[in-house]
């Protein structure tokens, strides 16, 4: 409790004293149970108005069955998505590190990144309250709804322009913060100058928003090619 303290009040004082055990793994216990927790109170909240399946397929006895595995599922798969989110772009950073300096440290970094993604879990809270607001008054609730983010993008309409729409949506008063403390830890982490921190971590943001848009355009390249596919007469002779 006191170093989440320290990272809101004095992140210098904070990752100093992190750097000299370098822990982590209590981190990712909380960054674990707090993302399955929001995720639960998600669902929880959005309750029947969530659009997951076609109305009146199950009965209420196995939609109560279906939404307890849910809820263990979202619980178990917490765990190992919230360790590669810590591993894959603590690596990326030492790794980019490695190329361009002569001393690294993957541990003292791997404790950065996790103490610095408490700050992504505040994200997760906003974006909990941002669905109470979007639930006022909404007859239904969709996937893509629900994973709504706490963004710039909810600022502006930019639906003729998706790369600026996508690079908005993935800019956010916590993603700053984030890669702020990101800049301040691996500094110190790697014995840094803060230009060549920054520039590293820049490099992450590069790569991440690269990865976002690519996939965000896959989607929508795969929904338009189903859609097509349902819109086409010939298709309807083909077998199911």
């Amino acid at each position: 409790m006191e170093r989440v303290r320290l990272l809101a009040a004095s992140p210098r004082q904070a990752f100093a004293s992190i750097l000299e055990g370098r822990p982590w793994v209590d981190v990712f216990m909380v960054l674990s149970l707090g993302s399955a927790l929001a995720s639960c109170l998600s669902l929880y909240l959005a309750g029947d108005r969530l659009e997951l399946l076609p109305a009146g397929l199950l009965t209420e006895a196995q939609q109560n069955v279906v939404a307890v595995l849910r809820f263990a599922a979202i619980v178990l798969m917490a765990f190992p998505i919230t360790l590669v989110s810590l591993l894959a772009p603590a690596f990326f950073l030492w790794l980019l590190v490695q190329l361009f300096e002569e001393w690294s440290d993957f541990r003292g970094i791997l404790a950065v990144v996790a103490h610095a993604s408490l700050v992504l879990l505040l994200s997760q809270a906003a974006d909990t309250l941002l669905l109470v607001g979007r639930l006022q008054g909404a007859e239904a609730v969709s996937v893509s709804e629900m994973g709504t983010q706490f963004d710039l993008g909810l600022l502006f309409d930019l639906g003729g322009a998706p790369v600026l729409a996508i690079l908005l949506s993935y800019t956010s008063p916590f993603k700053i913060w984030f890669y702020g403390l990101l800049v301040l830890g691996i500094g110190r982490a790697c014995r840094l100058t803060w230009p060549r921190s920054a520039g590293v971590v820049a490099l992450l943001l590069v790569a991440s928003v690269a990865l976002r848009v690519s996939f965000t355009f896959l989607a929508d390249t795969a929904s338009e090619s189903l859609t097509d596919t349902r819109d086409c007469a010939a298709c309807e002779l083909l077998p199911r």
